[in-house]
């Protein structure tokens, strides 16, 4: 029996599967993977001074009229508002209480990101953070900025007027032609109401016979407040993303002076790491794991195009012989002949 709202119908068409167990890769838990790696991205950009905040900007027909960012985590539904949290979650309750569920807007501001990321046609920063909060379950539409709000105004006053110090108001929500221009990222992602509710409703079986149903089990009266985590966590990703390619185009243009100071960076790295690997070969037993560590280097060593005999003579000076040259230009005393250690 196929429920109303989930994508049982949909799945069993393209695979010819009904999974009674659950959602699958259409439930909410795969979302699990999208959070671990959103925690990393939101680290590299945490670096680069990057803050993503993720709140409840609305449920049912209650909505945030002002944004107090210390007290989104100070209310179990992650509403901003501190004069409408509990308005939200009474209308969540009451919706509980009845059977029933109600959808709502998850809002993520994002402070810090420069001007200049993003790409011009096919990978417009907006584009792509339409497409990652699409692809979280149960998201229904997405805007940018004011979004569809800019249809119902005229263009003398949603064009975001511009001075010396910078754009006075910010109605792109941060974009403009798909790339950021320095003001805050404002991206809003339309929540449905969770599908799983105890009301009776209509539907169909495998064979297209009419059937009810009502769907039992612990399910949550609207999942905004869980949608928030993840929404900061395809933001997160499709910045980081953003802000590599980035890095790259402005690797390709570098003056030989910025050239110069990344590599003489890159330098003090390699001489970091290589003090770093010689300390911690010291407090290993000889020999201990040795053939695994081979193993990988000569794996690493291939996928970055290095020849074995490279990785032999580099790997005998990073292990503490002196490399031949070295050698050759420091008698030992005692010796027979100069230059011979």
């Amino acid at each position: 029996v196929f429920r109303p709202g989930h994508a049982d119908y949909t799945w069993w068409k393209k695979f010819g599967i009904r999974d009674w167990r659950g959602g699958g890769r259409t439930s909410g838990r795969e979302t699990v993977a999208r959070v671990a790696a959103g925690a990393l991205a939101q680290q590299i950009l945490g670096k680069l001074g990057v803050t993503i905040t993720g709140h409840v900007r609305s449920v049912a027909d209650v909505e945030s009229r002002r944004f107090v960012a210390d007290f989104i985590g100070k209310n179990d539904v992650r509403c901003a508002d501190p004069d409408q949290a509990q308005a939200m979650w009474d209308a969540i309750e009451a919706a509980r209480k009845a059977g029933d569920s109600v959808g709502g807007v998850v809002e993520v501001r994002v402070e810090g990101v420069p001007a200049g990321w993003g790409d011009p046609v096919f990978m417009k920063l907006d584009a792509m953070l339409a497409s990652a909060l699409m692809s979280i379950g149960a998201v229904k539409g997405v805007e940018i900025g004011d979004g569809f709000a800019l249809t119902r105004r005229r263009g003398s006053e949603t064009n975001d007027a511009m001075a010396p110090e910078g754009f006075r108001t910010n109605h792109m929500g941060g974009v403009l032609g798909g790339i950021t221009n320095g003001e805050p990222l404002i991206v809003r992602a339309a929540v449905k109401p969770t599908s799983s509710i105890r009301h009776e409703q209509d539907t169909v079986d495998q064979a297209g016979n009419p059937r009810t149903i009502v769907v039992r089990g612990r399910h949550d009266p609207c999942i905004c407040i869980r949608v928030v985590p993840v929404a900061e966590a395809m933001v997160a990703l499709v910045l980081c993303d953003a802000y590599l390619r980035q890095q790259a185009i402005e690797e390709a243009s570098r003056t030989p002076s910025e050239l110069s100071a990344e590599l003489a960076f890159c330098d003090s790295e390699i001489l970091r790491w290589i003090h770093r690997r010689r300390t911690l070969a010291a407090g290993r037993p000889v020999g201990e794991g040795q053939g695994d560590i081979e193993t990988n280097r000569t794996a690493v060593g291939a996928a970055a195009g290095l020849p074995g005999s490279f990785l032999s003579r580099l790997f005998e000076v990073v292990d503490g012989a002196p490399p031949p040259a070295e050698a050759a230009a420091e008698p030992t005393a005692g010796t027979a002949e100069a230059g011979q250690p």
